[in-house]
């Protein structure tokens, strides 16, 4: 197969994952903010900025504001090392879009890209950051993306400022309701069945807290994406939301009384272990929010309980890696799912029959950043769940192992080869042959895993 593999560096430097982080906020700046420690020692900050965007400048579907999005970022120094985390309440970013905040970033923070991690939670009821209008499924906006790209920079600078000598450490939870949904048979139920094939419902929380033991800083990853299955959404909305996601960021924010920082991200993608659309004799539809809220409220409390067994240390060490790997393209049409093919035959919509067609070599990008004994995997594509397991079973500490999926990336799913043949709609969504993708990130990251665990990461 050709594929080419250009690595950027395994550095002893800090790279970032998207998970939920919380981080104290709050702070206020120092006059003369420390730099970075030569020690080992942590220094910590973080700032959550809202990039709610203007009624007036929302593109179609959207015409109003359901929930506040934020984007909030933690900046982490040890060791004369410094770490960027981003994360904002978004569906993706294009790539020429990713490619320009991350230089921004790098520019406004003082480390090179390797160091930064730029993630999204995934929310499908907002817009894109894209600067073409028409998007996948989500609309593009080149106002509101100018708009968001200076405020992450606020919130990278405010991070900065927000320094202070901290803690750290890392816990495994249980999200409970994290499984399988039961949405039902044909091409639907081909794309949940794909998504949700296997279930880790573990969360990996991260934990930065002052000397004091105040939190500075919760990260959290988590498999389940941004919405409930049953209540609609991804693009079919008109209300601008930070989606289920979004509200358990604020739960556990507020439930630190607004001095935390909560961001969240998508591991191995799956679904939520329940169904609230059933229709039934008797049964009217639920309030989508109140079952969002509650789903949310569960995740939060879990995020918590775990964050409060968590032993800490004043010393981190830090170090990271990425690659791009370059796997031979294809679009398939249509895609498997409910909007876009049926084999009913009244249907007006194209037949269930897949057709590839050859385009130019797509770029994975992944890494790994190692946070002491605590390693977290990360891809700009949705890896589907048994190659998170390979990778998992593999690292030198499985139970302290996580996945990260930074945004809708270029590649979009990453599919084990023995799934291409069933056209779920992750292989039909995947924008790579089969052969390449699969094998690629599973060798590269337990390569990745075991280098930087072997160099005393």
């Amino acid at each position: 197969m050709n594929r080419k593999i250009s690595r950027l560096a395994l550095l002893s430097t800090a790279l970032f994952a998207p998970l939920v982080v919380a981080a104290a906020v709050i702070a206020p700046a120092q006059s003369a903010p420390p730099s970075a420690p030569a020690s080992g020692a942590l220094l910590a900050g973080a700032a959550r900025v809202d990039i709610t965007p203007a009624v007036e400048d929302l593109p179609k579907p959207f015409e109003s504001i359901e929930s506040r999005l934020y984007v909030r970022t933690v900046v982490l120094d040890s060791g004369g090392k410094r770490a960027v985390l981003v994360v904002g309440d978004l569906p993706m970013f294009a790539p020429d879009i990713f490619d320009d905040v991350m230089t921004r970033i790098s520019k406004e923070a003082g480390t090179a890209p390797e160091n930064i991690m730029l993630a999204v939670t995934h929310t499908h009821d907002t817009v894109r950051m894209d600067n073409n209008p028409v998007g996948i499924i989500l609309p593009g906006s080149e106002k509101i993306t100018r708009i968001t790209t200076a405020a992450i920079l606020s919130s990278v600078k405010q991070a900065i400022a927000n320094r202070q000598p901290a803690k750290a450490g890392y816990a495994n939870g249980v999200f409970r309701l994290a499984g399988r949904s039961d949405a039902g048979a044909g091409a639907e139920g081909a794309a949940v069945s794909g998504r949700t094939q296997s279930a880790d419902a573990s969360i990996g929380v991260f934990k930065v807290e002052t000397l004091a033991g105040e939190p500075i800083a919760l990260m959290v990853s988590n498999g389940p994406g941004p919405g409930v299955p049953g209540l609609g959404g991804g693009g079919r909305r008109p209300k601008v939301s930070a989606d289920m996601v979004g509200m358990a960021e604020r739960y556990i924010e507020q439930r630190y009384g607004d001095k935390v920082v909560a961001m969240y991200t998508v591991g191995a993608p799956m679904g939520i272990a329940m169904n609230p659309g059933r229709k039934g004799p008797g049964l009217v539809p639920p309030e989508p929010n109140t079952v969002k809220g509650a789903v949310a409220t569960v995740l939060g409390e879990e995020v918590i309980a775990t964050a409060l067994k968590i032993k800490t240390s004043e010393k981190l060490t830090i170090s990271g890696s990425l690659e791009v790997l370059m796997c031979p393209g294809k679009s398939t049409s249509p895609l498997n799912n409910p909007g876009s093919c049926s084999d009913a035959p009244d249907s007006k919509l194209p037949r269930c029959v897949f057709t590839d067609t050859d385009i130019a070599p797509v770029p994975l990008r992944f890494g790994t950043i190692q946070l002491s004994d605590f390693t977290i995997v990360h891809s700009d594509a949705n890896v589907m769940p048994s190659l998170w397991t390979k990778v998992k079973q593999g690292a030198p500490k499985p139970a302290n192992t996580m996945l990260v999926s930074l945004g809708y990336g270029p590649v979009h799913y990453v599919v084990p080869d023995e799934d291409y043949p069933t056209n779920s709609y992750p292989v039909t969504a995947s924008m790579v042959k089969r052969g390449c993708a699969a094998t690629g990130f599973v060798n590269g990251a337990l390569k990745m895993v075991n280098a930087s665990k072997a160099s005393g990461g």
